[in-house]
């Protein structure tokens, strides 16, 4: 391997400002083109709605994986006074078309 002193032989010269800010390097475009590009051969949007509602799980994983990740990660809020706020958690079964289900426990 090549030793490389005072910036000789680099793959930046000097006077190239290298990619642009907010480009997306080569990489991530290419997954996410090769990603979306899966998911319209699957049936876009109406193929993923219908392997959701069969697929119980697959559905339980996409509203607690997927999903909140589209929500804002930062909620700024303010409020004067006293709030009283009750908070109930109800867990239920899930059954898929077989009648296998998880209880949730």
């Amino acid at each position: 391997m090549k030793s490389v002193k005072n910036g000789e032989n680099t793959v930046f010269k000097a006077g190239n400002p290298g990619r642009k800010k907010g480009n997306r390097n080569k990489f991530t475009r290419l997954a996410k083109d090769n990603i979306n590009a899966v998911y319209e051969g699957l049936g876009s949007i109406e193929g993923h709605i219908q392997f959701l509602k069969y697929h119980v799980r697959s559905m339980a994983d996409f509203y607690s994986n997927v999903y909140p990740r589209l929500l804002p990660m930062d909620v700024n809020t303010e409020h004067s006074g006293t709030t009283k706020v009750a908070m109930t958690i109800r867990v239920v079964q899930v059954k898929d078309q077989e009648g296998n289900g998880n209880s949730g426990k």
